[in-house]
């Protein structure tokens, strides 16, 4: 080694060694640093270090060894620290990449996602469970639920949350919550709890679905499996399914009332399907107002209904039977009031059947059914008449004269007391088939059009219709369908000929006609007595029985009460 390149050396030792974690006593001997360290001329003390080295030329090479391990651990040191550094460096990035995008995956879910740091406090939330509270994450990431949502929604929730941190296991709610448009939405929630090392609750990841829609579609599933979806009602499916739960001991005595409407095929063939639907839709809406909160109503099928009542003897059934019956009275729907046919039954102890009892209140129902169809006071009848009356179908001063005018002209005609009975029914019932014809025409001024004639025409055929469903009106029911066919076989609805034609209603066809022409309609002007005559005569023969024409005009001009006893051995 050159003398000026280990001098140089040796310089840059010495200033190493000036910062090096080794002695300098150790490495120069005592002497040499004391002298270092206080001589104030630097120069001597460097010229004394440089002949050291120079006369220990061994402990010169021991010490550069030692000094290029030195630096060769510091360069791996470095080196390690380095590469530590750059790879921390990218895990870092990595770990940020990777939380990006996982927040970045969370908010663009529809599925809300949220923490709880306890009970009440929020810690982190995502997009969808902040825009469903219509405020920003930052907004609700670390507040009270308190302030959040509403009292009863917070506590509902704290509840749940408080059950989750105390028995440490996941909890599965549907809960309803409102959303920012304010309306309700059936969230499916499921709070999971984080445990820290010790094994205790550090926070709750909670997760919510909005099943509003699928509850939606399962609740019209169930409405159609369980539900008559005319009526609203349980249907008989829902009988079957809800009767052994009922069918117990502590529900007796278990009462049944067994309800039949009257009056549907009437309405379903006289006045249309959607007066039938009317008809059932507001009984059953009755019967539904009449019970308890306990009792399940059912429509059982068509026209029938029935009601299950828990812990019901027969007197308290029997007071929600009249309660039905009153509530009916309370309805003035066309084409007439509901009346429900009703019987009931109860069952006392585990011994009875409950098909039954069910049976037992289906007879009592049939009962009362037939007592009232076959009174002269059919309530249903009634209401007809009544509506009939006074709803502008006819007008009552019409049918008192033609109830006159037939009585006059069957004693003329010296009929039996049965066909004058029958004569006067049909004068009292001919038109009630007006009960479908709209009143805009029936009270029409002027003639009426070709359309309104074909409308006024059907009546016939309703009143038939109608007259079928009483018994009472049932012997003139054809009476009625036949009143309007003429004597030459060009009337309608058959277009039935000569004596083809019932006498009674030959008899009412003059009767009707002579009273409209002298007395008017709405549509028509009335003419004088002579007038009338005048055009009966011209319709002998066609469109009437000329020799009851002749009879007739005989009765009205007064010249014989009675002729002759032609008339007596028919019996319709």
């Amino acid at each position: 080694m050159s003398r000026n390149i280990r001098e140089i050396i040796i310089i840059l030792l010495f200033m190493m060694l000036s910062y090096s974690f080794f002695s300098g006593e150790v490495v120069l001997g005592a002497d040499i640093v004391e002298k270092l360290l206080v001589s104030k001329n630097l120069s001597v003390a460097i010229g004394d270090i440089y002949g050291f080295f120079l006369e220990n030329e061994l402990l010169f090479n021991r010490i550069m060894n030692l000094m290029v391990m030195i630096n060769l651990l510091l360069f791996l040191f470095l080196a390690k620290f380095y590469k530590d550094y750059k790879e921390n460096s990218v895990d870092k990035k990595e770990l940020s990449k990777k939380l990006k995008d996982q927040n970045l995956l969370l908010d663009d879910i529809n599925i809300h996602v949220w923490t709880f740091k306890d009970e009440e406090t929020y810690g982190l939330v995502n997009k969808a469970h902040a825009e469903f509270i219509n405020k920003s994450k930052e907004e609700i990431e670390d507040q009270n639920i308190y302030n959040i949502y509403p009292k009863e929604e917070a506590e509902r929730s704290i509840k749940c949350n408080s059950r989750v941190f105390r028995e440490k296991v996941e909890v599965y709610t549907e809960e309803i919550y409102k959303d920012k448009n304010g309306e309700d939405r059936i969230l499916a929630i499921t709070r999971t709890p984080r445990l820290d090392e010790i094994g205790q609750v550090d926070y709750l990841i909670c997760s919510a679905a909005d099943i509003t829609a699928h509850k939606m579609t399962e609740e019209k599933i169930r409405s159609m499996t369980y539900y008559d979806s005319l009526t609203g009602l349980y249907n008989r499916r829902y009988y079957e399914y809800i009767l052994p739960k009922l069918d117990r001991e502590d529900n007796l005595p278990l009462s049944i009332i067994v309800a039949d409407l009257n009056g549907l095929k009437l309405a379903n063939d006289v006045f249309g399907h959607e007066a039938g639907d009317r008809l059932l839709k507001t009984s059953a809406r009755i019967l539904k107002d009449s019970i308890r909160g306990e009792d399940v109503v059912i429509r059982w099928g068509g026209d029938e209904f029935c009601a299950l009542l828990p812990n019901t003897g027969a007197e308290e059934a029997q007071i929600i039977i009249e309660r039905i019956k009153s509530n009916c009275l309370r309805y003035d729907l066309s084409p007439f009031s509901p009346n429900i046919a009703l019987g009931t039954a109860t069952k006392y102890t585990m011994l009875d059947r409950v098909e039954d009892v069910f049976n037992k209140a289906e007879d009592r129902m049939y009962k009362q059914k037939s007592e009232e169809k076959n009174n002269i006071n059919n309530p249903i009848l009634s209401s007809l008449i009544e509506r009939f009356l006074n709803n502008g179908y006819e007008e009552e001063e019409h049918l008192v004269r033609v109830r006159e005018l037939s009585l006059k002209f069957g004693n003329k005609l010296g009929l039996s007391d049965n066909l004058i009975h029958k004569l006067f029914l049909l004068a009292e019932f001919h038109d009630i088939g007006r009960l479908t014809v709209s009143s805009g025409i029936l009270q029409k001024r002027g003639e009426l059009n070709k359309g309104d004639l074909e409308e006024l025409d059907k009546h016939i055929e309703a009143g038939y219709n109608i007259a079928k469903n009483f018994k009472i009106l049932n012997p003139i029911s054809e009476l009625i369908l036949y009143h309007h066919e003429n004597w030459d076989g060009s009337g309608y609805p058959i277009g039935l000929r000569g004596k083809e034609i019932p006498l009674l209603s030959r008899v009412l066809r003059i009767i009707d006609a002579y009273d409209i022409m002298v007395n008017g309609r709405p549509y028509r002007q009335a003419i004088s007595k002579e007038e009338a005559i005048k055009i009966l005569k011209a319709g002998a023969g066609a469109k009437y029985d000329p020799e009851l024409v002749d009879e007739f005009i005989e009765m009205i001009e007064d010249k014989q009460e009675v002729r002759s006893n032609k008339w007596e051995e028919i019996d319709e």
